[in-house]
């Protein structure tokens, strides 16, 4: 059982740093791109 804890929190780690990543990355895009409408 205390494996399958660690692992379960291990790829929810995983999967929440390759969200916020992610974010990141919409986030300086759409800041830097100037047409506010293309975002979308």
């Amino acid at each position: 059982i205390f494996y399958e804890v660690f692992f379960i929190k291990f790829f929810l780690k995983k999967v929440f740093l390759q969200y916020l990543n992610f974010s990141c990355l919409c986030f300086l895009r759409f800041k830097r791109s100037k047409n506010y409408l293309k975002f979308f």
